[in-house]
């Protein structure tokens, strides 16, 4: 008898945790070996101290008529909150085959939000859809999310936060938050008065157009 998905997230919530770095190319070469960065819809990636909620909620009702998939994090009540199809979470049973699939591919071990980051990603890859929206979990630069090669990428916010994997500045962790940014895809600033070192991460990482609200 398999795992339910209670049994599957306490499985891969015992793997040892490891440097930021490290996990982050892990999961690079697994969604890279399952075609997980690239997608044949548009990808939205939203980084920020806070509003990433908000903003996946306003796509999510601006595009109502679209096919969306919207990965976030923590969920309120349920974990099945964290992929949603439409608005919808995704049923136990799609999430137990996600997270399978993911663990007889990888080779190596993989922190628990990096295993179901693959995991949303490979449900996200399986179905037709119109857009997708990614909210990081940490930072930008190094979370699991963003090995997708967005469209585009939106910071809404930078404050002090996690300033011990972050960085202990405001430039630092607008470094660590614009990291989202993808050379020749749109970027966009949702703050005013934004740290100037925001549009200059666009620009150094050559983006094909920088939007800063309010500017």
């Amino acid at each position: 008898m398999g795992r339910n998905l209670t049994q599957w997230l306490e499985h891969i919530d015992v793997v040892p945790s490891t440097t930021r770095e490290l996990g982050f190319e892990r999961v690079k070469r697994i969604a890279e070996a399952l075609q997980l960065t690239v997608f044949s819809c548009p990808v939205v990636m939203i980084s920020g101290t806070n509003g990433k909620g908000s903003m996946v909620a306003y796509l999510q009702s601006l595009y109502a008529n679209y096919r969306v998939g919207a990965y976030t994090s923590p969920h309120l009540h349920q974990f099945n909150e964290r992929i949603r199809i439409n608005g919808a979470p995704v049923s136990d049973e799609v999430i137990i085959q996600a997270l399978s699939d993911i663990d007889q591919v990888k080779q190596v071990d993989l922190g628990f939000f990096d295993f179901v980051t693959l995991a949303a990603l490979q449900i996200f890859k399986q179905r037709e859809l119109d857009l997708i929206l990614l909210e990081v979990g940490l930072g930008g630069r190094l979370d699991a999310v963003n090995v997708v090669d967005a469209d585009v990428g939106v910071v809404t916010s930078v404050s002090l936060d996690h300033q011990d994997r972050l960085g202990d500045s405001i430039t630092a962790i607008a470094i660590e938050k614009a990291g989202i940014y993808k050379k020749g895809r749109l970027a966009v600033c949702g703050m005013t008065n934004a740290p100037a070192v925001i549009e200059g991460c666009a620009q150094h990482i050559g983006v094909s157009g920088y939007v800063q609200i309010g500017k």
